[in-house]
């Protein structure tokens, strides 16, 4: 219901203030940006560039450094990826996938709507501040800001945005460049830091005072393996352990790894049902056939009116942390019109000839096109080379 309330309200928004509203098309009609322009938050970028000019500079600088390695590790890792998949053709996890509310995130869990849309909403705030703020420390002016929508066909994921002036940033030297286009995505990275140090620092401590371990639960790798077809599902929470109870999955994932022998039965309990699961050797490994293992807890008694508030909380931070961080990254790849993409045009033009810095910036553009979309493949609809290795 609050997925249609806020789309809906986005519609009517559009609709009304639609002489605002600017186009930018990426893949016409099937991949597009849809640019709501304001001038929110202009006056407080014009007042901290003012404040604290130096140490925004100095920073800038910094985040040059983050991006190019930044950069080189992504592209490295998206190009290893798939090499990674063609020649192993059984792997069907490309560690790509389409972060959408309401769907399972691999090794990751669900991910709801709310959580979505305001981790969605704080890291495009801090990104695009970042790029503001550092443009006007640089006294390059900033024309507009505003809301966005990335569109696969129709308008789904909510972004923002600012429009610094194209033309006198370009007359700026390339450090100055490089200092502007990596303000956004370095923010984020050092917000998911800060998230993961009050995690594990703050929030970590805790939790464990006001709760208690219960077991674990799991995911199933597919419905042929020994573990569903005696019956587990998933997000069963497990009490037990060959008939003795066990507070984490630490020593039943040990047990599997190191002791366990193929056809061996194993004896796993939830509170209402044990259930018997001979494990099977598969490629030379002894397999049930789950995965994803978590430890499980439940809130103490005397702290249960925390429970909603604290879960929600623990779950949002993951999720606000995770966003910052592969958002982060993903706009450092030097492809097209993100970050990574402006910064290399920006580096290519510095080290050769016009024309040859567009055709270098091309080839590198759609080879990690296609490689983003054979990753997609594999993740939903399974590893094309599988077919020809059969």
């Amino acid at each position: 219901m609050a997925a249609i309330i806020f789309f809906v309200a986005i519609a009517l928004i559009l609709f009304l203030d639609r002489e605002k509203i600017k186009l930018e098309k990426i893949l016409f009609p099937f991949f597009y940006l849809v640019l709501y322009r304001t001038k929110l938050g202009l006056k407080l970028m014009d007042q901290k560039a003012r404040k604290y000019n130096e140490l925004l500079k100095l920073l800038g600088y910094c985040f040059i450094g983050i991006a190019f390695i930044g950069m080189i590790f992504m592209t490295i890792t998206i190009f290893a990826n798939i090499i990674g998949l063609i020649f192993n053709p059984a792997t069907t996890q490309s560690g790509v996938a389409l972060v959408l509310p309401f769907t399972n995130i691999p090794g990751i869990g669900y991910l709801p709507f709310i959580e979505w849309l305001l981790a969605i909403f704080i890291l495009a705030i801090v990104h695009e501040f970042s790029h503001g703020v550092m443009a006007r420390a640089h006294d390059v002016p900033v024309k507009s800001s505003g809301f966005a929508f990335f569109s696969i066909i129709i308008p789904i994921i909510p972004a923002a945005f600012v429009e610094p002036d194209e033309k006198v940033l370009k007359k700026k030297s390339d450090i100055v460049q490089y200092s502007v286009f990596a303000a956004g995505p370095a923010s984020n990275l050092i917000l998911a830091l800060l998230i993961f140090l009050f995690s594990s620092f703050v929030m970590a401590p805790i939790e464990a005072r006001i709760t208690e371990p219960v077991g674990f639960s799991f995911e199933l790798t597919n419905s042929t393996l020994p573990a569903a077809q005696a019956g587990l599902e998933k997000g069963m929470i497990i009490t037990s352990f060959d008939n003795e109870t066990i507070t984490d999955g630490n020593s039943f994932s040990e047990y599997m790894y190191y002791c366990s022998k193929p056809n061996e039965s194993v004896y796993l309990g939830t509170e209402n049902k044990t259930y018997e699961i001979q494990s099977a050797d598969v490629e030379g490994r002894n397999i049930i056939g789950v995965s994803n293992i978590q430890n499980e807890v439940r809130i103490k008694e005397k702290f249960r009116f925390w429970e909603g508030t604290f879960f929600w909380i623990k779950s949002f931070l993951k999720w606000l942390g995770l966003f910052n961080l592969f958002i982060g990254l993903a706009n450092l790849l030097p492809l097209g019109i993100v970050d990574g993409g402006r910064i290399l045009q920006v580096a290519l033009n510095k080290i050769t000839t016009k024309k040859k810095a567009m055709k270098i910036f091309l080839i590198v553009t759609w080879l990690l096109l296609f490689s983003l979309l054979f990753a997609l493949i594999v993740q939903y609809f399974g590893n094309p080379f599988s077919f020809l290795f059969r």
